[in-house]
């Protein structure tokens, strides 16, 4: 068996990247610096549940044009209007609730960075699932795409462990695949990876006290 490398350029797509959530910011982070970090960087924060979510920490050691938490759809329309307004080229990184299609569908120009543990919640163009990500976790996410794709992952399923002693990762990508299940790929995750420095106390302080201002708005 053999899989080819992906390497399709990431701007203007929509990309979900698994499980993984330093593994979604360093691909963000790479399309920011291949667009010469011109445009804006919105996070946006799904929170439309219940119950409210709590943001990563780790999502707040990157500097964000502006932060949307979307609860409702006047919450939808607010980032709706933003970004058909803001300095292109604009990357969204959204965390939490699935996207609503209405924003989606009409985000042609924009890169969407989606990280979930799912491949719901949009057309994704291409999925990322880090080093070491289990069978039965992949064929869950991408089993209700095609009828052709758990095959296509039954043929790969004993060379996994080679792939994750490599430290390659598996990439599923529909671009130039229209009208078809796509492909699978491999691709090395640790490219453009970057190094998030700690935080310090005072940092740890601070953020515990905005998300607790956040989870009672």
């Amino acid at each position: 068996m053999e899989l080819e490398a992906f390497d399709e350029p990431l701007r203007g797509r929509k990309v979900l990247v698994v499980s993984s959530l330093d593994l979604a910011l360093s691909r963000f982070a790479s399309v920011e610096s291949s667009s010469l970090f011109k445009g804006k960087s919105i996070l946006v924060i799904g929170d439309t549940g219940s119950v409210p979510q709590t943001p990563n920490p780790l999502l707040f050691r990157k500097r964000w044009d502006v932060i949307f938490r979307v609860k409702d759809s006047f919450d939808a329309q607010m980032l709706a209007t933003y970004v058909s307004h803001a300095t292109k080229p604009v990357r969204v990184f959204w965390v939490g609730d699935d996207i609503p299609k209405a924003l989606w569908a009409k985000w042609t120009d924009v890169t969407l960075i989606g990280f979930s543990e799912s491949g719901r919640g949009c057309d994704w163009d291409v999925i990322l699932f880090p080093i070491g990500h289990s069978y039965d976790a992949m064929e869950r996410c991408l089993g209700g795409r095609n009828a052709n794709i758990p095959l296509m992952l039954q043929r790969i399923k004993v060379h996994l462990s080679e792939i994750a002693d490599s430290k390659a990762g598996i990439a599923w990508s529909c671009i130039d695949h229209a009208g078809t299940p796509g492909s699978l790929f491999w691709y090395d995750p640790s490219e453009g990876r970057q190094t998030i420095q700690p935080f310090t106390k005072a940092e740890a302080s601070a953020l515990l006290n905005g998300i607790a201002k956040w989870l009672e708005s």
